[in-house]
């Protein structure tokens, strides 16, 4: 869900439709992970028991830390509201992060467990998304100088996740 809520954030920000853009994003969440769910039954036909493993692991990690990180940052904002000494403000303003990083650690986690070809894949796919995004946020500063609003950075890692997400298909298609 928080895939699909960040991917749909700016449908709320252009549309100052707060719920219909939390509804789309709930709607992509659950289908981005049906989607999941159908590939990971496609690959255990294929794969070994070390790599579905391996796989069940880290949905299990992930689905963990974005569960909690939809909860904390909902949490977050309720407590935003109601606190005004700024010291509290900047650490609950980041509690959302600690999930995040648990998350991360799956990531690496998973990627240390792979086999050569899909760390191969992996690689090409990070380094796409790192290459694209590095970039368009450097032709956004360009622009930035000639009057386009600036980019905010809390834009630049769902940027990276989505295009890591197409690296990561269009290498797969290349090995397959």
């Amino acid at each position: 869900m928080a895939f699909g809520i960040s991917i749909f954030t700016p449908i709320v920000l252009l549309l100052d439709a707060f719920i219909i853009g939390i509804i789309v994003g709930v709607l992509a969440g659950i289908g981005f992970f049906i989607y999941m769910m159908w590939e990971i039954r496609r690959q255990e036909r294929e794969e070994s028991t070390k790599t579905m493993q391996n796989q069940r692991a880290y949905h299990r990690q992930f689905a963990i830390a974005m569960g909690s990180y939809v909860a904390i940052l909902m949490f977050t904002v309720y407590l935003l509201d109601h606190i005004e000494a700024q010291p509290i403000r900047m650490i609950v303003a980041i509690l959302p992060m600690l999930p995040v990083l648990y998350g991360l650690w799956g990531y690496m986690e998973w990627i240390r467990n792979l086999d050569e070809l899909q760390q191969k894949i992996q690689l090409e796919a990070i380094a796409f998304s790192m290459g694209l995004t590095g970039v368009i946020t450097f032709t956004w500063g360009f622009l930035s100088g000639v009057g386009v609003p600036p980019l905010h950075a809390i834009w630049v890692f769902p940027m990276m996740i989505v295009l890591w997400g197409i690296g990561q298909f269009v290498a797969q298609r290349r090995y397959a």
